[in-house]
Formats: structure tokens, C-alpha cells, sequence
């Protein structure tokens, strides 16, 4: 009795955290050691009367944890606890899997379905939308999961989906017909989040989307990497049915030559106006044709840092706030909206990552935004003269700086390396299939920031032995935290080795990556440096006396 007593002290404790997922998960694993019976239905009594009051995202767990025998056996009685269950730990979900997760009464709870990189495929989904116990999904992440047209039909013909609120299908194969389907779904009409990036979505579909009341309910609208055109953009900005917000945003996205156009329909002239003026013009006569109202930017920002940063999915919250900022329709609001988002970065513990063309939309054409100083973690995403960015005339608010797939060149990374203006850079990245030069990897370490660094990273950046002994050779790098350098890196023992004898680096990457150094290699340098005595020591005693400071190493000689 007293372990379980022991353990309703535990439960309680948790239960006053902060709610997220590892508490949750924490709590769940409590309950799995909880013998016995007695106490047990106290304390699931008592945690499911205190989680009414935690978000369902954040009552989230692993298959893993919940139904530790997944596909066989039953799912373990604190599931009922649950609101969402995600599949990160199945390797490879099958129809037989997919059955099991539809035919499950203890499901009848779950709100949101995690299968996101599983080859769900248009059957799996059509399982699962024909389950008589998934009746209460509000959120389907179905990222990657290889959906077409008929599943999406499936979902939008079956009474499984009228909860929706959350529906998840970047990297998909859904077309036109698929959005058609959702379109005219007699359930699915309250969604609020639909990812569409990199589907197959062309002007019928985004059409549909903007001519159907289905999608009234529409705070954020994913359409990126798809194929329709600029007069389709306009129809998104010009529907009677999605929020305002949505229509700014794809207004904003439209050529100014179009914008104009459709004001000159209306008799409206546009000389000496700015974007932003002639996108509110539009934006206010479409609403009024329409009998809606619009409300100002300083009004729907307040809405939208009211609702907080958890109100929409990771870093989808900055593009809205720095989509309104960049939109700002009365110029004697702005720094008020400005100081409001500035204060709200400031306070929020989590970090917002920007991508380039979120913060500075008319990348590379036009300088950045004034509220371009605000962002602190830059992302650039597969963009076309990616280093031009640098040309940004202030730097100094960024704090990590990510460059993924850009395709960047020796001459590029020498414009890096000037850049004067990074002076609170902490955090870099590179993910590309650029290969640097020995001249390169020179120029690199010669870099302005890099002395201030506290992350670099490296993902499929064939950066060889030539950069590899440059950074193990150079001073600066004496405040690196975190040196991460990926299997695709083509560096052997040569560089790995490089890396672990630098006199630079800290003692944790120093034996980071003297751990990938073969053991052969290993005792190859003791004996350089005259070493002895290490050949019986398995390989991670050896990586420990090559840590030994030098006065220490004297006794191996």
C-alpha cells in the first residue's frame, strides 16, 4: 500500500505541471507499473477529473506507450485517457496494422490520429473512415502517408470526419478531384487547419476551395509548391467564404498588375498607391460586395495574439503575425502592432522560426520589411540566390541562421564569411549537396561570426577532410557547444580524427567524433604521439585516454 500511496503522490505532482506531452507521457508511465487494483481506479478517477482541464494536444502519446503489443493484445486501460496516439514507433504500417487501429472500441476516444511518413495509402484511409469507433477525430495528420483522390473522397463522404477541425496532407497525392470531393462533403465542414503543400493542386481544385462554404471555418490554408495560377491566387483573395485573413494573404500573393486590374472593374483608381493599400482597397470593396465587414489589422492582430502561439501548428503562428505586420493597413497603427509583436517574441519561451519569404515576401527584389528586426531564427528554404539575404542592411537580431537545399557556391560562402552584420549569430546550418572546395573550407574558417558560435551544423554537405581539419585547426572554434556533421558528409577517420585531437574544441565533440574513428585508427595515433599500454582497453576506454589532458597522458608513455 505504501508504493501505491507513493505513486497517487507522483500522480498529483504531475498532474500540477505545466501540461504538455512529456508530462503526459510521464503520468501514462506511472500508471503502467501501477499494481495494484485498489488504488488504481482512484488514481485514474483522479487524473481523468484533473486532465478535463489540459488540451487535448497536449494528451498526446506514442502507440508505444498506450498498446505496448500493437497490432496484438488490447491497448492498456489508461488509454481511455488519451486524446491522441501517434505511430512514430511502428516501423512499417501495413493494411493489417491499420485494421487494428480501426477496429479498436477503446479508440472511440481519440481526437487525433498521428500516421504521418506511414504508406497509409488511399485503403488505409477508406479503413479507417469506414471504422465504427473513430467517431471522434478532430485532427489527421496525413503527411506523406501517400493519399490520393480516393481516400480524400472516403474521408469527405464518411461521418467519421464531421469533427474535423485539423487535416494534415503535405507531400500527398491529392488533386483536383480529391478538393472537390471536400468541397462538397456533407461532413467536413469545420476545418480549421488544411495543409495542402506539395499535393497536385491545380486551378480546379483551389477553386473549389475558394468558391465552397465548406471551408468558411479556415484559419490556416497551406497551398504552397502547388500549380494554379495568378488569376486562381486572386479568386482565393476574392472568395466570399474564408476568413479575412486568408483573403489578405492571397491577395498579397497576387501580382500588383492583377490587383489593379480587378480595381479598375470597380472604377477605382490606383495611382500613388502602395501594395498594401491597393490589397486593403481590394480586400474592404470585396468584403462590401458580400455584406461583410472588415476589420482592421490592429483588430486582428490583438485576435490573433490573444488566441497565442499553441493556437496554430508549429511556426504557422509568425507567418500570420508577420503576414498581418506586412500588410498593415493604417500606417498610424503600425508600432503599435510592431511593439506588440516584438513583446509577445520577447516572452515566448519557445522559439518562432521564420522563413525567408514570410518575414521579407519581395525577397530579392525589394529590401526587407522594417519588421524584418524582429525575427531572431531565419530559416532559408530552397531559395534562389539565397545569399542575397545578406544584404539585409541590419543582421544583428539573428540568432540562428538554417540554409537548407540552396545550391550554395565557393563565391557564396565567401560572402558569407564577410558579412559584418551577423554580430548576434549563435546557431548555423547547412543542408545542401554543395561540395566545398579546400579554398572554400579555408575561406569558411576565416569567418567574421564564427568565433561566436555556439552550433554548426552540417546535413548531406559533402564537406570532406578539408573543412573538417580547417575547424579542428582553428581558434575560433573554441565556444562551438555542438558540432553536427551527418553520415553524408564524406569525412573519414582522417577527418573524424582530425576533429578528436583538435585543441580547440570542447571535450564533448573532441569525443564525438573520436567515437567514429575505427579503433585500428585509434591506436594508430596513441602510438604516433607515443602512447602505450592502450591495446587491451576496448575502443571507448581508448577514446577516454586520448580525452586525458596531455600531463595526464604522460603516464601512458
Amino acid at each position: 500500500m505504501a508504493l501505491s500511496v507513493s505513486k497517487l503522490t507522483k500522480l498529483r505532482g504531475l498532474l500540477a505541471k505545466e501540461p504538455d506531452v512529456e508530462h503526459f507521457e510521464k503520468l501514462l508511465k506511472l500508471f503502467t507499473g501501477w499494481k495494484d487494483t485498489a488504488t488504481l481506479e482512484v488514481g485514474m478517477n483522479y487524473a481523468k477529473e484533473h486532465l478535463e482541464s489540459w488540451d487535448d494536444s497536449a494528451r498526446v502519446c506514442d502507440v508505444s506507450i498506450c498498446w505496448p503489443d500493437f497490432p496484438k493484445g488490447e491497448p492498456l486501460p489508461f488509454v481511455s485517457l488519451c486524446r491522441g496516439v501517434c505511430f512514430h514507433s511502428v516501423k512499417n504500417m501495413g493494411i493489417r496494422l491499420l485494421h487494428a487501429i480501426a477496429n479498436q472500441p477503446a479508440f472511440s476516444s481519440i481526437a487525433h490520429l498521428d500516421l504521418a511518413g506511414h504508406k497509409v495509402k488511399d485503403q488505409g484511409l477508406e479503413i479507417l473512415m469506414a471504422s465504427p469507433y473513430l467517431t471522434a477525430l478532430r485532427s489527421l495528420d496525413l503527411r506523406m502517408a501517400k493519399i490520393g483522390d480516393d481516400g480524400i473522397t472516403a474521408l469527405a463522404q464518411s461521418p467519421n470526419a464531421q469533427h474535423l477541425e485539423v487535416l494534415e496532407l503535405e507531400h500527398s497525392n491529392v488533386s483536383d478531384a480529391g478538393i472537390a470531393a471536400l468541397a462538397k462533403s456533407p461532413y467536413v465542414k469545420r476545418l480549421k487547419v488544411l495543409g495542402l503543400m506539395f499535393a497536385n493542386i491545380y486551378d480546379g481544385g483551389a477553386l473549389a476551395i475558394a468558391h465552397s462554404g465548406n471551408f468558411a471555418s479556415l484559419e490556416e490554408l497551406n497551398l504552397a509548391y502547388n500549380h494554379y495560377s495568378s488569376n486562381t491566387e486572386l479568386a482565393l483573395g476574392l472568395s466570399p467564404h474564408l476568413s479575412l485573413s486568408l483573403k489578405r494573404k492571397h491577395m498579397h500573393s497576387c501580382p500588383e498588375a492583377l490587383l489593379k486590374t480587378e480595381l479598375a472593374k470597380r472604377n477605382i483608381d490606383t495611382k500613388g498607391m502602395t501594395h498594401e493599400q491597393i490589397v486593403e482597397t481590394l480586400l474592404r470593396e470585396s468584403c462590401k460586395e458580400h455584406g461583410r465587414d472588415v476589420d482592421s489589422s490592429l483588430v486582428l492582430l490583438q485576435q490573433l495574439l490573444e488566441r497565442g502561439v499553441e493556437s496554430l501548428p508549429e511556426n504557422r503562428f509568425s507567418e500570420e503575425v508577420f503576414h498581418l505586420l506586412g500588410t498593415w493597413d493604417d500606417p498610424d497603427t503600425y508600432m503599435e502592432g510592431y511593439e506588440a509583436v516584438e513583446k509577445m517574441l520577447h516572452e515566448n519561451e519557445e522559439r518562432e522560426i521564420f522563413s525567408l519569404y514570410t518575414c521579407w515576401p519581395t525577397f530579392p527584389k525589394q529590401p526587407p520589411p522594417e519588421h524584418f528586426s524582429l525575427v531572431q531564427w531565419l530559416f532559408v528554404y530552397h531559395v534562389e540566390d539565397a545569399v542575397k539575404c545578406l544584404d539585409a542592411p541590419d543582421l544583428s537580431s539573428i540568432v540562428s541562421l538554417d540554409f537548407q537545399l540552396n545550391n550554395l557556391t565557393d563565391e557564396d560562402i565567401a560572402r558569407l564569411a564577410d558579412t559584418e552584420t551577423l554580430t548576434g549569430l549563435k546557431e548555423l546550418g547547412f543542408s545542401s549537396e554543395y561540395a566545398l572546395t579546400e579554398d572554400a573550407a579555408r575561406i569558411f574558417v576565416s569567418s567574421k561570426f564564427l568565433g561566436q558560435l555556439e552550433l554548426l551544423s552540417f546535413s548531406q554537405v559533402p564537406i570532406g577532410n578539408a573543412l573538417a581539419k580547417a575547424l579542428a585547426d582553428a581558434p575560433q572554434c573554441r565556444g562551438l557547444k555542438a558540432l553536427e556533421i551527418d553520415t553524408y558528409c564524406e569525412i573519414d577517420d582522417e577527418g573524424y580524427l582530425a576533429l578528436g585531437t583538435s585543441p580547440y574544441l570542447c571535450e564533448g565533440i573532441r569525443q564525438q567524433y573520436l567515437s567514429k574513428c575505427t579503433k585500428k585508427t585509434l591506436h594508430q595515433h596513441a602510438k604516433k604521439i607515443g602512447i602505450k599500454g592502450l591495446s587491451k582497453l576496448k575502443k571507448e576506454g581508448v577514446v577516454q585516454a586520448l580525452l586525458l589532458p596531455s600531463k595526464s597522458l604522460d603516464s601512458f608513455k
